[in-house]
């Protein structure tokens, strides 16, 4: 059975409430992701922290258990990505 944070997630998720992958991901405890993901702790938490070492295996398997297409995800990733972008000082 799925945990009841899926369903929860993927009801924010299709009403716009996240601006980001990392608001979404912070949804989530660890331990869940953890038993529903081949992944361990250390990896899932240098990838929580640095959204840029997702891959895409693990935007899919998320997006699978969330139950939404993965590009919705790669777009919020991408979202992020090029928010926290700051111009090169020369």
């Amino acid at each position: 059975m799925k945990n009841p944070e899926y369903a929860k997630v993927k009801r924010l998720l299709e009403t716009g409430y996240y601006s980001s992958f990392s608001d979404l991901m912070a949804e989530f405890q660890k331990e869940t992701l953890i038993r529903d993901m081949p992944i361990s702790w250390k990896a899932l938490t240098r990838r929580m922290s640095h959204i840029g070492y997702f891959t895409h295996d693990d935007i899919a398997t998320v997006a699978a258990l969330i139950g939404v297409d993965a590009a919705i995800l790669s777009q919020l990733i991408h979202k992020e990505m090029t928010a926290k972008k700051k111009p090169r000082k020369k």
